[in-house]
């Protein structure tokens, strides 16, 4: 466990509880400097399993022999499942096992962007980026900050390609499904700005000039715009487009859809092909009931449901995302974003600051705070393209798999019970949790609970209670394996 304590610089000062003094009281498990920890091979086994990478005398230089029995444990994991394993499988041999966190000061990464370096942990609604920080984004990218070699794809309404925080990171000026239709700003409808600003708006990175100053999950992450202004079945051919066509590893949609639905002729089969691919798609639960506008009271009987086409119905790899405010909380005060038991996790979306292009193409682009699952959506699948950027062998069961695994925990989840899905985004765990699952040949593994990602760094192993429900063969498709 890591706690991140946030200073207005935002330095993080993390505290570790991956260190521990014990007393060794047989001396067969001493630290043998000549020799890997100790004497025994087991014992040394059993260490190299619980991440430990440091078993040396505490006190070397002590006298009393009582203070020379004590022994340092460092690990890059949690040492509690240790302390358990040693204390049953070595009755009486280690006592006083004492963890202890240690502070060490971590510079997480810091874009250039002035209302990211203006950040302050106070609550007020000028504090725009706070989403960003709540989801541990500086953490993700201290993994990664994008690769522009990949393909991402956003589908909404209208585009400003001037706008200072779009037009780096904007592939296109047309959209790709149908280069007749050029984007002209509409001071009127600019949702499809502000979605697009949160999922990849520019980011500048340390020690460069912005051109703008807003910062993005996506940070380096560039992408295709599609025109969502049309039918429900047209929506599905620009998707099919964008994984076939373009190669785009996520395609987000805040665009809304139809709730009620008679699918058209092949749709199911539409989204499996796109899925297959290896293309992630990111679905806005809705912001009330039925799915509109009209957010409803706190108690209201839940009629809600996923919009189609891109409904869990055609294939649960789709992942459906609602929303959660600055404090942790699905319940805004006021009213909730949607909620159903399909929705896969949440993700910030009250309040959060936007990107807007209401005076198009001038010099003055003002920036709005709103809310909506619109704006949560956008930075699971930011999330997810910053996790293909750490690990280009993913495919999309795993990316949902991975986000729904390594969320935190929504703090009025109790009142929705199953229906907020696991929590809410952690971009840091997500984006950590695909690296270190990283491999590019043929890979077998057991995987023992949810939370495990086939990397020793993914949860502490405990072999009184894991089991192995399955193996997983994961990687086999990988192109960068060939």
């Amino acid at each position: 466990m890591a706690i991140g304590i946030f200073t207005n610089n935002l330095k993080a000062q993390i505290l570790h509880d991956t260190i521990a003094w014990v007393s060794v009281e047989n001396p067969i498990y001493y630290a043998n400097p000549y020799n890997q920890f100790s004497d025994d091979s087991l014992f040394n086994h059993i260490l190299n399993s619980h991440g430990v990478v440091y078993y040396e005398r505490a006190l070397p230089f002590a006298k009393n022999p009582e203070i020379l029995k004590i022994h340092e444990i460092r690990a890059n994991v949690a040492l509690y499942q240790l302390q358990l394993t040693l204390t049953e499988t070595y009755p009486g041999a280690f006592v006083n096992f004492d963890i202890f966190e240690a502070p060490v000061e971590s510079n997480l990464y810091d874009p250039a962007d002035w209302q990211w370096t203006n950040l302050s942990d106070n609550d007020t609604l000028n504090d725009w980026l706070w989403h960003l920080k709540k989801i541990d984004a500086d953490r993700a990218w201290d993994v990664t900050l994008g690769d522009t070699n990949l393909v991402f794809a956003v589908a909404d309404f209208y585009m400003d390609t001037l706008h200072p925080d779009i037009k780096g990171q904007l592939l296109l000026n047309y959209d790709p499904h149908q280069p007749s239709y050029v984007y002209n700003c509409d001071p009127i409808l600019d949702h499809g700005v502000a979605v697009a600003g949160i999922f990849s708006g520019e980011t500048a990175e340390s020690g460069t000039t912005p051109n703008g100053s807003y910062a993005s999950i996506g940070f380096n992450t560039r992408f295709y715009f599609y025109n969502a202004f049309s039918s429900t079945n047209y929506l599905l051919a620009k998707a099919l487009h964008a994984s076939n066509v373009m190669g785009a590893k996520v395609f987000v949609s805040s665009a809304g859809g139809a709730l009620a639905s008679s699918p058209s002729v092949g749709e199911k089969l539409i989204v499996k092909e796109i899925l297959d691919n290896g293309t992630t798609i990111v679905m806005g639960a809705g912001n009330g009931p039925n799915g509109t506008h009209n957010n409803r009271p706190n108690n209201t009987i839940n009629p809600e449901q996923p919009f189609y086409p891109f409904h869990p119905a055609h294939d649960d790899r789709i992942i459906t995302v609602s929303s959660t405010g600055k404090n942790d909380r699905h319940f805004n005060g006021i009213y909730t974003h949607s909620h159903y038991p399909e929705v896969d996790l949440c993700a910030p979306g009250y309040n959060v600051g936007l990107i807007s292009s209401s005076d198009c193409g001038t010099n003055n682009w003002p920036y709005i705070v709103s809310s909506g699952t619109s704006f949560a959506s956008p930075l699971v699948a930011g999330t997810a393209s910053l996790m293909y950027s750490a690990n280009p062998c993913l495919n999309a069961y795993i990316v949902k798999d991975i986000l729904k695994n390594t969320t935190d925990p929504i703090l009025d989840a109790g009142s929705y019970d199953g229906l907020l899905g696991t929590g809410r985004l952690n971009a840091g765990n997500a984006v950590e949790a695909a690296q270190g699952m990283y491999s590019t040949g043929l890979d077998l593994y057991i995987k023992d609970r949810k939370d495990d990602f086939g990397y020793s760094g993914s949860y502490p192993w405990g072999w009184w209670f894991d089991q192995s429900p399955d193996i997983w063969v994961r990687n086999q498709r990988c192109k960068s394996s060939a």
